[in-house]
């Protein structure tokens, strides 16, 4: 037999071994109740301790950590994190490397870090069950039930403005801004990847006009109070980053900072189109989304009125960039 022939065959042989390991693994794992496919066991390890078994190590909601199978509890599992531990009783468990989610039965989980209790039932990877926040003597503090589809929260955000403006052949005009806003939040959960999101929102700015004609120029400090009400659709890209995109609806009052309040006129209703990202950062209590927005309005925010440099504003355009800290009360992650 030739060395070419026979290096063949060894490797044939070694790939042959492999797969019946591998598949031997799968199963094994599998008839345990820890992974459903063939690309979660892949990712897996386990190693024999006594009298518990190591089964696997790996990253869950961004935080590693390690599944303990416990000997003689078909169903208990002992999840073990930096800064505590999990004590997770259930059945049949579908895992990936980012959660481990029990496909049907009734979890028992108590967070021995921060004394978080869950009595949750899953049917058919639903979850239905009560999240409860418990003293150091184990009374009931606090009681979330599940599902949950819906989240409140507010929001202060800071703002850079800009205004697109087309104006008369002999009238030149730029607009810049700032401001600032606080609002509220209320989330509503249609599916793990779609989210709606109403974004009720009081707004400050202040514009500095300069207005530049064939015989002067000059600049107009001209505030105002924005009420918007963005309806946004969050769609979940990957993990807890999401993208946003919807319309919002915004009344203008004119604060009057600007020495002359009449010399610039604009409409009080406009609507106008907004995009974003978004990510989701989960803390035992609440949630932290930093979010990004950019905002074109649609329509046109200039008022013919007869009055000084309005009369010569042809279209007027807000453009606007957003930065939000919005803090909610869904806390911890689902599993």
């Amino acid at each position: 037999m030739s060395p070419l022939i026979s290096t063949f065959k060894n490797v044939f042989v070694a790939l042959i071994i492999c797969f019946c390991l591998n598949e031997a693994k799968s199963q094994y794992i599998y008839e345990q109740g820890y992974a459903n496919n063939e690309t979660d066991v892949r990712d897996w390890e386990h190693v024999y301790k006594h009298p518990v078994r190591l089964v696997n190590a790996f990253y869950f909601t961004g935080r590693p950590f390690v599944i303990y199978k416990m000997d003689g509890d078909k169903d208990s599992l002992k999840v073990l994190f930096p800064n505590g531990e999990v004590l997770i009783k259930g059945t049949k468990f579908l895992a990936s490397r980012d959660k481990l989610v029990p496909k049907t039965g009734v979890w028992e989980v108590y967070h021995t870090n921060n004394r978080l209790k869950e009595h949750v039932e899953f049917r058919k990877g639903k979850r239905y069950g009560e999240y409860l926040k418990l003293d150091d003597q184990g009374n009931v503090l606090k009681k979330k039930f599940y599902p949950q589809n819906h989240d409140f929260g507010f929001h202060i955000s800071g703002s850079v403005s800009n205004m697109s403006i087309e104006s008369g052949k002999d009238t030149i005009m730029s607009a810049q801004g700032f401001g600032w806003a606080i609002g509220f939040l209320i989330d509503y959960k249609f599916k793990d990847w779609l989210t709606l999101r109403v974004l009720p929102t009081t707004s400050f700015h202040l514009f500095q006009i300069d207005v530049q004609t064939a015989v002067n120029r000059e600049s107009i400090t001209k505030g105002y109070t924005i009420l918007k009400l963005p309806v946004s659709g969050i769609l979940s890209i990957y993990k807890n980053f999401n993208f946003i995109i919807g319309p919002s609806f915004n009344h203008s009052i004119s604060d009057g900072a600007s020495a002359d309040p009449i010399i610039f006129s604009t409409k009080s209703f406009d609507l106008s189109a907004d995009v974003g990202v978004s990510y989701n950062f989960d803390l035992p209590l609440f949630t932290i989304v930093p979010e990004l927005r950019y905002s074109r309005q649609l329509t046109n925010w200039a008022d013919f009125k007869p009055i000084a440099y309005s009369s010569s504003v042809d279209r007027l355009i807000r453009n606007q960039l957003t930065f939000s800290l919005i803090f909610k009360g869904t806390g911890t992650s689902d599993w």
